[in-house]
C-alpha cells in the first residue's frame, strides 16, 4: 500500500509518551507515506501492524491517496526525520505504556524529504508544506545535483547537505520556533569540494570525539580513494559558524590498485578510557593527556567487503601515533591460545557449509543433478555385468 513503485529510502520515527513509532517510507517516484506501528509483539502473541497516517507527493504535499499510476519519471529520493523535541524531555518507554519514565530518543515532527533537483520540510502534526529551500541554483554554469542529506549528531536542527560540487551545512530552524511562526531554512555555510567529477561522491556524519557540538562530515570518491574531512563548528566568541578541512587517503590505497568501488562510509569516535588500576605511563595516557582523538572507519565495498581503518587527530605536531605492538595484559601463550580456537572454529565451519557459486544458474543446477543422478544408476549396471 505504498503506491506499488521500488522504494528509495525509508526512516524510522521513534515513539514518545500516548504517540505510537513511525515507519516512513518513499519511493522512486516521489510518492511518500508515513504509517503508525500499533500493537505490542512477545513471544507469544505479536499483534504488530501499520496504520496509515499521513501520504503525500514531494511535489504535490499532502494528498488522501497514492495514485495506482505514477505521473513522475523515477529518481533518487531520501526521506528523514528532523526536528525533535528539545532537549532534556523525558518519554516513557513504549512497553505497554509501563516502566519508570527515561531519556530516549525524541521523535521528529518534521520530515525532509528530497531528490536530486531540490529539497521540501513537511510538518506532520500540522499539515503544513515550508518554503522550498533552493540549494542547486540553475544560474550556475555547471549543475549541481543532491547526492545524500544527513542528520547533524550534535543539533537535530540541522543537516549536512552533499552536492557534486559542495557540502552545505543547513539549519532548518524547527526546534526553538514559536507556534505561529513559520520555520525558515537558511545555509550557514557552503564549501566547494576539491576537484571535479563527484557523481559517485558518499558521505559520512560522525560526533567530534570530544563530545562538543561539532561534527566532522566526511567524503569519499571512490575514483580517488580521496577521504576529506570537514569540521563543522560554532565559534565560542563571535557564534558564527566556521569549518576547517582536511584531505587524506584511505590506508593502504597508496600506490595499489584500486580495490573495490566503496558503497558506503560510516566513521565512528573511539574514546579513550582511564582505569585507575592501570598505570599512568602508558601510550593511552600520552594521547588523553595530548588531545589525542581516535576515529573508526568502515567501508563497504560492492563486493560486500569491509575495510576497517583507525585515524587519529590531535592539534600537536610533535606528538607522535604509533601503531600498538601488543594487547595490554595478554601473554603470547594466551593469544597463541585464542588464535587455535579461532582456526578450529573456522575449520569446523568450512567443512559443514556447501557454497554455490553466484555464477552457477538455475539450469547449471538441474544439469549438475541429473548427471549425478545418472553416475548413480550406471553403479548397478557396471556390477551386474561384472558378475555375468
Amino acid at each position: 500500500e505504498t503506491g506499488g513503485n521500488a522504494h528509495s529510502d525509508m526512516f524510522l520515527n521513534p515513539s514518545s509518551l500516548g504517540c505510537p513509532p513511525q515507519l516512513g517510507v518513499i519511493d522512486e517516484c516521489g510518492y511518500w507515506s508515513v504509517w503508525n506501528i500499533m500493537g505490542a509483539s512477545d513471544a507469544v502473541r505479536r499483534t504488530l501492524h501499520l496504520v496509515p497516517f499521513k501520504r503525500g507527493h514531494i511535489f504535490q504535499g499532502f494528498m488522501d491517496a497514492i495514485p495506482r499510476y505514477p505521473s513522475y519519471p523515477a529518481m533518487t529520493h531520501g526521506m528523514l526525520g528532523v526536528g525533535g523535541s528539545p532537549v532534556g524531555t523525558a518519554y516513557r518507554t513504549p512497553a505497554k505504556g509501563a516502566g519508570a519514565v527515561g531519556s530516549v530518543t525524541a521523535p521528529s515532527r518534521y520530515v525532509l524529504l528530497w531528490n536530486p533537483d531540490q529539497v521540501e520540510l513537511f510538518d506532520l502534526e500540522a499539515t503544513t508544506v515550508f518554503r522550498k529551500l533552493d540549494l542547486t541554483s540553475s544560474a550556475q554554469r555547471r549543475p549541481d545535483r543532491i547526492l545524500d542529506i544527513q542528520p547533524s549528531p550534535g543539533n537535530e536542527d540541522h543537516v549536512f547537505v552533499l552536492t557534486t560540487r559542495q557540502v552545505i551545512w543547513v539549519g532548518l530552524d524547527c526546534l526553538n520556533r514559536q507556534a505561529e511562526d513559520m520555520c525558515k531554512p537558511k545555509i550557514l555555510l557552503a564549501c566547494s569540494h576539491p576537484g571535479i567529477g563527484h557523481e559517485d561522491m558518499s558521505m559520512s556524519v560522525a560526533p567530534c570525539a570530544d563530545e562538543s557540538q561539532s561534527a566532522l562530515v566526511f567524503t569519499h570518491s571512490p575514483g580517488t580513494e580521496q577521504l576529506c574531512v570537514y569540521w563543522f563548528t560554532v565559534s565560542p566568541t563571535t557564534g558564527l559558524p566556521q569549518w576547517h578541512r582536511d584531505i587524506s587517503h584511505l590506508p593502504g590505497s597508496d600506490g595499489l590498485a584500486p580495490r573495490t568501488s566503496i558503497q558506503l562510509l560510516r566513521v565512528h569516535p573511539a574514546r579513550l578510557d582511564v582505569f585507575p588500576k592501570h598505570p599512568a605511563d602508558g601510550p593511552g595516557s600520552r594521547y588523553l593527556d595530548s588531545g589525542t582523538h581516535f576515529y573508526q572507519v568502515m567501508a563497504l565495498g560492492d563486493d560486500l567487503g569491509v575495510r576497517y581503518s583507525m585515524y587519529s587527530s590531535v592539534c600537536d605536531p610533535t606528538v607522535e601515533v604509533t601503531l600498538p605492538t601488543t594487547r595490554v595484559d595478554w601473554t603470547k601463550s594466551e593469544q597463541r591460545r585464542r588464535w587455535k580456537m579461532r582456526r578450529r572454529y573456522f575449520l569446523q565451519h568450512v567443512t559443514d557449509t556447501f557454497v554455490v557459486p553466484d555464477a552457477m544458474s538455475q539450469a547449471d543446477m538441474a544439469a549438475l543433478l541429473k548427471q549425478g543422478d545418472a553416475e548413480v544408476e550406471e553403479k548397478p549396471q557396471d556390477v551386474s555385468e561384472s558378475r555375468r
